[in-house]
């Protein structure tokens, strides 16, 4: 994350559990637009990828889908506003991507 972090790549998110607290983590934000759920109307999505540790990133088996929430903003440089986690994927031991909306 740090030679992301070089690069100005990343973003700081507030990543909240559904069990309490919060969590400001280093994360790859992608925003690939607005997406139809449930034949609502379309809503932002992202895909939001942060180290796999429970520490300084987001460990899947923590992650209550649906529960927790993730600080986000729509456009980069924006304010955050709380988003739900719908998904946590490990992608190897380093890296954890959360999909939220």
């Amino acid at each position: 994350m740090a030679g992301y972090e070089r690069q100005e790549q990343t973003e700081t998110v507030v990543y909240r559990p559904a069990a309490g607290g919060t969590r400001s983590v280093q994360a790859l934000v992608e925003r690939p637009g607005r997406q139809r759920q449930d034949g609502l109307p379309p809503v932002p999505t992202f895909a939001v990828t942060v180290l796999n540790d429970a520490t300084v990133g987001v460990t899947p088996a923590e992650v209550n889908s649906g529960g927790d929430t993730i600080d986000l903003a729509e456009f980069p440089g924006g304010t955050g506003v709380a988003r739900q986690v719908l998904d946590a994927r490990a992608d190897d031991a380093n890296w954890t991507t959360l999909t939220a909306s």
